[in-house]
């Protein structure tokens, strides 16, 4: 099942935020949300969509999926599996 299906997602919007703040944001309320819910983030920064919030993802083994809405914008959805 993809992260896009769950009905538990919590929706951030960090748009006109550039790096490291949307992962800062993205790591902060994922400390907020219960496990197995999905935070969304909506973002309009490349680097913080394709790099900084996934890499850190998969350091941390936080599923993540990235998806691409237009040309500037994303949504990223990370899943907290553990407190």
């Amino acid at each position: 099942m993809s992260l896009l299906d769950s009905n538990k997602k919590v929706f951030i919007d960090a748009k006109g935020q550039v790096c490291p703040y949307p992962l800062i944001i993205a790591r902060r309320e994922l400390k907020k949300i219960s496990i197995g819910e999905v935070l969304e983030i909506e973002v309009d920064y490349e680097n913080s969509a394709l790099n900084s919030i996934p890499e850190w993802c998969l350091k941390n083994g936080v599923p993540c999926e990235t998806i691409q809405l237009d040309d500037r914008l994303w949504r990223v959805y990370l899943q907290k599996v553990t407190d």
